[in-house]
């Protein structure tokens, strides 16, 4: 079967990135390991494509991290190496040779108040939209009467 643009290879193929994904989660209790392996499993959902790159038998979610963890090396200052979440997601994607780009521009992410999410992603659980009250907002004052 030949492989398109947008679509995983074969059902076979995609479950197996899948499930490489899963057993390296499985056999890991780091945190960083699990964080990084749910990123790349919703990016594969969203970008079946991706499966042969993901199935590379050389490449893990461990050396993943290790390369994150070489950059920040090289902005060390101190004790302290750090990269930011946009480029250690492209680090992340790019040692399994997928070009991802960030979806969100950093003053779309402020105004949000969130990180910049890269395209495929997973969104942040658990977060609300929801603006503060305002405590000199008479209307509402007034409506909560």
């Amino acid at each position: 079967m030949a492989k398109t643009k947008d679509k995983a290879q074969t059902p076979a193929v995609f479950e197996r990135a899948i499930d490489k994904i899963r057993d390296e989660m499985a056999n890991s209790k780091q945190g960083y390991v699990q964080m990084v392996g749910e990123a790349l499993t919703e990016y594969l959902q969203q970008h079946p494509e991706a499966e042969e790159k993901l199935l590379q038998k050389d490449k893990t979610i461990e050396g993943a991290v290790k390369a994150v963890e070489a950059e920040a090396r090289k902005n060390q200052k101190g004790n302290v190496g750090v990269v930011d979440p946009v480029k250690g997601y492209e680090i992340i994607m790019g040692y399994f040779g997928i070009d991802a780009k960030v979806s969100l521009s950093i003053g779309e992410a402020a105004a949000a108040g969130t990180s910049p999410a890269p395209a495929g992603a997973p969104s942040p659980k658990g977060r609300t939209e929801e603006k503060p009250a305002d405590p000199f907002d008479l209307d509402a004052l007034i409506g909560a009467m």
